[in-house]
């Protein structure tokens, strides 16, 4: 069962590593922490708008804050 932790929203970046081994940071909105249990380390819920407009949600194990 997973726990699902609304926060105050913020602006950040995920991380997705490419061919190569490189790493590009794509904007997102995080919007809750999701945590499965005592051995699960959680993950950052976040929002991301897609090529076509649509707004997808999705969890990543890390991101990094964007100060604007």
């Amino acid at each position: 069962m997973s726990n699902v932790i609304a926060i105050e929203p913020f602006d950040a970046a995920y991380p997705v590593k490419q061919m190569g081994g490189k790493t590009n940071w794509y904007q997102c909105q995080v919007i809750g922490v999701v945590h499965d249990g005592s051995h699960d380390q959680g993950r950052f819920v976040i929002i991301t708008e897609g090529d076509d407009g649509q707004m997808y949600t999705s969890s990543m194990p890390s991101v990094r804050r964007v100060d604007e």
